[in-house]
């Protein structure tokens, strides 16, 4: 007679609580496990006990089939969304992204610099002091991991939706993730600098994490309103910078070549000024994507952002198996 695999049975009850079978297999078991380990009572108690660790999952939940997948408490949850996203939608997002953001807090040993000036204007001009041409997103990562802010970058696809991005607070430490898939370095750096605009405006609390279902310029919330100004500040010196307010060629060429000027002139990354004159004008939007490729040919933000990861995140004050969950989840 066969013997029937508790971890199979397992996944199913994981698929059946809105747990995709990829998540469970690709990012959340390690390469090594084989579900033929569960065949005894201590490989499957070992399997379940690394899915309750990197999902917040009871662990009781977990071994009684007759008892309900219940995720422990993992934190206070905010959730911003200016699509009417359901918070229920989250819950892999939301399980994954407070784990890791708790073993990366408990890993880094210098504490978050707590009287940090974050405002944009500070912020915009440390970068600018310290050599960059204009707030970009080398620079932006840089001067965010100097105040031991880390921003980590989540390759997972999530769900029935993910977010596009979240701030999270453990304890009182902040901490950005990023999970927009974008390849344009401009595009991203959008994305930071309005997560960051979360942070410096109060609206994450300890131990609490902060969702952005869709991260956009256009929100009738007040939080919103207030972190996108936050954004445009930080990014180009001005609350109400509006791109275009200045004349425009027709060509793509001379487009391209007027943005890198205009950059220039006002310390303004030519990606993100091009991304900012496309929200006001819709119609610049497909050249806009076209000369972000000339622009930047071969970045990817994606790859950026990992190298910062890789140079910041203190590896050898995670265990080997948290190491490496961290490397899976963010595609390292």
């Amino acid at each position: 007679m066969t013997a029937i695999n508790p971890m199979r049975e397992l996944k199913r009850r994981l698929v059946h609580a809105r747990y995709h079978r990829k998540l469970i297999d690709e990012y959340i078991l390690p390469e090594w496990w084989d579900d033929q380990i569960a065949l005894t009572p201590a490989g499957f108690a070992e399997g379940a006990s690394i899915i309750s660790r990197y999902l917040g999952i009871s662990m009781v939940s977990l071994l009684d089939p007759d008892t309900e997948i219940s995720p422990r408490e993992l934190s206070d949850f905010k959730f911003k969304s200016r699509r009417g996203l359901k918070e229920a939608n989250f819950i892999e997002a939301r399980a994954v992204i407070t784990q890791a953001a708790r073993l990366i807090a408990d890993a880094m040993s210098n504490r978050f610099i707590s009287n940090t000036d974050l405002s944009a204007a500070a912020v915009r001009r440390q970068i600018l002091d310290n050599g960059s041409a204009s707030v970009n997103l080398e620079s932006l990562l840089e001067y965010c991991w100097s105040v031991y802010l880390p921003i980590i970058f989540i390759s997972v696809d999530f769900t029935p939706e993910k977010p596009d991005g979240a701030a999270v607070k453990v304890a009182d430490r902040p901490i950005i993730f990023i999970t927009n898939n974008h390849r344009f370095p401009s595009w991203l750096l959008f994305d930071i600098a309005h997560e960051l605009g979360h942070i410096a405006l109060g609206h994450t609390d300890p131990n609490s994490i902060l969702f952005d279902g869709e991260i956009t310029s256009e929100s009738s919330e007040a939080d919103e309103i207030a972190v996108s100004r936050y954004a445009t500040e930080l990014l180009t010196g001005y609350i109400d910078f509006n791109a275009s307010s200045f004349p425009w060629p027709e060509t793509r060429l001379m487009i391209r070549r007027k943005a890198v000027e205009l950059g220039k002139k006002y310390h303004i990354d030519p990606g993100h000024l091009l991304l900012n004159l496309a929200d006001k004008e819709r119609s610049y939007y497909p050249l806009v994507t076209i000369i972000l490729d000339e622009l930047t040919p071969e970045a990817d933000a994606r790859d950026i952002i990992r190298v910062k990861m890789k140079e910041y995140i203190p590896w050898e004050c995670l265990s080997d198996e948290s190491g490496d969950f961290i490397r899976r989840i963010t595609g390292m």
